[in-house]
């Protein structure tokens, strides 16, 4: 059967009222519903793992930098060990000259230098008394400790390059030496310490005339001296051991940093999303993981 234009356009029409009404019936708008309820639920689940894995990450960059604070405490035992090992290498080794130098006079010549060191110290202490009462003192020792917090500022500081960290550590190290460096200046330029810093320096340049005169190797190879070496030998192998975990360690912490600030940014968007989803109608968790 033919039907007129007319006809076909009252059957379309027909056909578009009876879908529309069956969007409208309680089945379909139940299942947009759900749909919705499983949209918000996906945002949801995505902060919720996004604020699991910020708190993860804060844990472990938290572990890292405790473990790099050990490690910087550890090396720097050692490198206060390894200093107390030369001073004693320095004493073995001026009793082994005394034994080997005994018939040359090297025992005098040692008396003669402490005994002039110690005449000197007696003599400097109202002068250093005097420099540790100045202003000019205690501004340097003001900034001797802000130095110190700086130098542990930057051993813990990972983004820095080693060879960047040591060249701002070796000018924080001449700060640090200022002060011994201004005691000596003030002894020097004392009246009362000069003649006695003369005597100092005369018995220490006959006491090196006749070390000159001993074999270096008898003093090398006696057994005090040998065996304080092989200690400092073996400090230095561990120190630098400790260094190179030190150097680990910090490539560490720089990566659970990375990874915090990974994590961090999927969380903001994970909230942003969140926040834009028109089937939010409830106020979201703050979540712990900022």
């Amino acid at each position: 059967m033919t039907r007129t234009p007319l006809a076909i356009y009252a059957l379309v029409l027909s056909v578009a009222f009876l879908v529309s009404m069956t969007l409208l019936t309680p089945s379909g708008y139940g299942q947009s519903k759900a749909q919705d309820r499983k949209d918000e639920q996906r945002e949801n689940e995505r902060v919720k793992k996004a604020e699991k894995e910020v708190n993860e990450a804060k844990r472990e960059l938290t572990e890292i930098q405790k473990k790099l604070k050990e490690k910087l405490r550890s090396v720097v035992t050692r490198e206060d060990g390894l200093s107390k090992l030369l001073r004693a290498y320095r004493d073995a080794e001026d009793e082994a000259e005394q034994e080997i130098g005994a018939s040359i006079g090297i025992p005098n010549a040692l008396v003669k230098v402490k005994e002039s060191r110690k005449k000197l110290d007696d003599a400097s202490v109202p002068v250093l008394a005097e420099l540790h009462a100045s202003p000019q003192w205690k501004k340097l020792l003001q900034e001797v400790e802000a130095a110190k917090q700086k130098k542990e500022e930057l051993n813990e500081n990972v983004e820095l390059e080693d060879s960047e960290r040591d060249a701002k550590l070796s000018g924080i190290d001449r700060l640090l030496r200022k002060p011994s460096e201004l005691e000596s200046n003030a002894i020097q330029q004392s009246t009362v310490c000069k003649p006695l810093q003369a005597t100092l320096s005369k018995t220490v340049d006959e006491l090196d005339g006749l070390r000159k005169k001993i074999s270096k190797d008898k003093v090398q190879s006696h057994p005090k001296v040998a065996q304080v070496s092989k200690r400092v030998e073996e400090a230095k192998k561990e120190l630098a051991f400790q260094r190179k975990e030190l150097g680990k360690i910090r490539e560490n912490v720089a990566r659970a940093m990375k990874q915090l600030a990974n994590a961090q940014a999927e969380l903001s968007k994970a909230r942003v999303a969140d926040a834009k989803d028109p089937n939010n109608g409830k106020p979201k968790s703050n979540g712990k993981g900022k």
